[in-house]
C-alpha cells in the first residue's frame, strides 16, 4: 500500500492535468517540454513497476525468515548475519504489541517508501528533487533528530551544569525517564533545584530540535530545490530555444541533423 502511493499519485495528477511530465515543472514551462522531458522514462515504467513490487515484498520475504533462523540458531552460527539476527531481534518487535520498532519501520521505508518514490519518478527533474528530498528526510528521521539530541544534551550539561545525558548507556535521557527520576539511580540522589533544571533544560532541547528539523525540512529544503529546479528548467529552455534558432537560421545545411 505504502509503495503504491507514488504511482497512484502519478495517475491522478495526468487524470486531473491531461499532462505528463513532473507536475512540479508544470508553472515553468510548457505541455510540449514536459511531455518530451518524461519520453526517456516512460519507456521503463513496466520494469520500475514491477521492481516497486519487488522492493515493496522484500521485507516481508525475509526478515521474518532470518528472525527465525538468528532465533533458532544465531547464537551457535558461524554465520555473522544470523548472529546479528539474534543478538537483535527483539529490536524488531512491536511495542505493546501496537507501536513499529523504529528497524522494523526502516525496513519497511527503505523498500517501500523510499526507493519506489524514485522508480515512480516521470523526469530527470522530479528524480533529482525526490532523491535529494528523501535522503535529507531520512538522514534527519534515521539518526540525524538523535544525533542533535545527543549534542544539545552534552552541551546544556557543560555549560548549564544539567544531567541530560544518561552516563551508563552514553544517551540522553529522554523526558519520560525526566519525570520519573526517581526510578534512575543517577538522578534520584540530585537536589531537587539540580532536577528542575534539568527537566526545563530537557523540554527546551526538545523544542529547540523539533524547530530546527521543521525549519531545515520543512522551509528550507523545499525553498532550495525550488529554486534549483527553476534554474534547471530555464537552463534546458534556454538550450533548446537556442538549438531551434540555430536550425532556423541554416534551414537547408543543417535540416538533417538532430540536436540533444
Amino acid at each position: 500500500m505504502v509503495a503504491s502511493i507514488p504511482w497512484l499519485g502519478n495517475m491522478l495528477t495526468k487524470y486531473r492535468t491531461n499532462r505528463s511530465g513532473y507536475s512540479g515543472t508544470y508553472q515553468l514551462a510548457d505541455e510540449e517540454f514536459t511531455r518530451i522531458s518524461a519520453e526517456k522514462h516512460a519507456k521503463t515504467k513496466t520494469l520500475r513497476q514491477a521492481a516497486t513490487f519487488a522492493l515493496a515484498v522484500l521485507p516481508a520475504m525475509t526478515i521474518p525468515f532470518m528472525l527465525k533462523k538468528g532465533m533458532l540458531n544465531g547464537a551457535a552460527s558461524k554465520n555473522n548475519l544470523l548472529k546479528w539476527f539474534n543478538n537483535n531481534a527483539d529490536k524488531f518487535d512491536y511495542k505493546d504489541s501496537i507501536y513499529m520498532s523504529r528497524l522494523t519501520a526502516l525496513a519497511m521505508w527503505i523498500t517501500s517508501d523510499y526507493f519506489p518514490y524514485q522508480l515512480a519518478c516521470r523526469d530527470k527533474y522530479e528524480y533529482r528533487d525526490t532523491l535529494i528530498r528523501g535522503t535529507s528526510i531520512g538522514l534527519v528521521f534515521w539518526g540525524g533528530d538523535l544525533l542533535l539530541k545527543r549534542a544539545f544534551s552534552k552541551l546544556s550539561d557543560k555549560i548549564f551544569k544539567t544531567n541530560l545525558m544518561n552516563k551508563s548507556k552514553n544517551r540522553p535521557y529522554a523526558l519520560r525517564e525526566l519525570k520519573n527520576y526517581q526510578n534512575i539511580n543517577e538522578l534520584k540522589n540530585l537536589s531537587l533545584k539540580t532536577i528542575k533544571r534539568t527537566q526545563n533544560a530537557g523540554v527546551g532541547l526538545y523544542v529547540l530540535n523539533l524547530g530546527i528539523i521543521m525549519a531545515t525540512l520543512g522551509f528550507g529544503l523545499p525553498a532550495a530545490l525550488n529554486r534549483f529546479l527553476r534554474r534547471k528548467v530555464d537552463e534546458d529552455k534556454m538550450h533548446i530555444n537556442s538549438n531551434n534558432c540555430f536550425q532556423l537560421e541554416f534551414p537547408d545545411v543543417y535540416k538533417n541533423f538532430k540536436f540533444k
